[in-house]
C-alpha cells in the first residue's frame, strides 16, 4: 500500500512563548505511518535531489542553488552513517508529487511557490513524502518553499529566513526524521529570522541519522527506532500554532 502524506514537513518560525525543557538524550523522532506504525526510511543509501531550474523567485540562482546543496550536504560525510545526498542539478520539470502510473519518472524535487501556497501559512517549507505503509520505505519526497508568505536570504539578513537552514531541516524529513525535542537541533520545528545555527547538525540530528542508516549493519532500517515519536502530520503540527508567535519577514 502506497500512501501520500505530508509527513512532518512544516518548519515553523517564530518566538517561543513558553519555557522549553532541557534537551534530552535521543530527542530525535522518526516519522512513521499512523496505522501500521512502520518508521519511514530511504531504501537507497544514495538519494538524488533535483531543484527546479527557476529556483527562488527572489534570490539569484547563483545564490539559491549553492544554499540548497549546502543544506543537503549537512547530512553527508558522517562516519557513523551510510547515507549521501546527491545533487542532481536542475530540471525544467515542475511535476510535483508521486506518479504511480510511471514510477520511473518520479524524482525528488525542490521547488519554490510564489502563488497558491496550499499548506499552512505559517509553514516556511513543506516536505511531501510518498511511502509504502507496509514497510515504511520512502519512494518519493518533494519539498516546497513558501515564497508567497516569506522572504529567504543566504547572507544572514536579520529580516529574512535562511534558505540553507531551511533546506537542512527539510532534508531531515526526506531522510525519515520528524521534529526533534532539542531546541538547538536542525530538526527543531522553529527558527527566527536571520538565524544561521541550524545550518549545522546538532548531535541529536546526527544520532537520528546514524540510527536509521548505520554503516554495514545489514539491518532492516524500517524497524529501526530512536527517541520518542513526535508530531508527524500537518494537522498535528498545527497544534504548534497555539504555542508559537509566528513572524513573517
Amino acid at each position: 500500500m502506497i500512501k501520500l502524506n505530508a509527513m512532518a514537513g512544516m518548519l515553523l518560525f517564530g518566538l517561543l512563548l513558553c519555557c522549553l525543557a532541557p534537551p534530552q538524550a535521543q530527542a530525535y523522532s522518526r516519522s512513521s505511518d499512523p496505522d501500521t506504525g512502520e518508521a519511514l526510511y530511504q531504501a537507497n543509501r544514495q538519494v538524488e535531489v533535483l531543484a527546479h531550474q527557476a529556483c527562488s523567485f527572489e534570490l539569484a540562482t547563483a545564490n539559491c542553488l549553492p544554499a540548497l546543496w549546502a543544506g543537503l550536504d549537512a547530512w553527508n560525510n558522517h562516519p557513523c552513517a551510510d547515507f549521501t545526498f546527491l545533487t542532481g542539478g536542475t530540471t525544467s520539470d515542475g511535476s510535483f508529487g508521486y506518479n504511480p502510473d510511471n514510477m520511473d519518472a518520479n524524482f525528488n524535487l525542490l521547488i519554490f511557490v510564489r502563488d497558491g501556497w496550499r499548506h499552512d501559512r505559517g509553514a516556511l517549507a513543506m516536505t511531501t513524502t510518498t511511502y509504502d505503509a507496509n514497510t515504511g520505505r520512502i519512494v518519493d519526497s518533494d519539498v516546497e518553499f513558501n515564497e508567497q508568505h516569506f522572504v529567504f536570504a543566504t547572507d544572514g539578513d536579520p529580516l529574512c529566513y535562511d534558505l540553507q537552514s531551511t533546506m537542512a531541516h527539510e532534508a531531515g524529513h526526506i531522510l525519515g526524521l520528524a521534529h526533534s525535542a532539542s531546541w538547538d537541533a536542525t530538526m527543531d520545528p522553529q527558527i527566527d529570522p536571520g538565524e544561521l545555527e541550524k545550518r549545522d547538525l546538532h548531535s541529536d540530528d546526527i544520532e537520528g541519522l546514524c540510527a536509521i542508516y548505520p554503516p554495514d549493519s545489514g539491518c532492516d532500517c524500517a524497524s529501526a527506532s530512536g527517541g520518542t515519536i513526535g508530531l508527524l502530520f500537518a494537522l498535528g503540527l498545527l497544534a504548534f500554532l497555539g504555542r508559537w508567535s509566528l513572524r513573517g519577514p
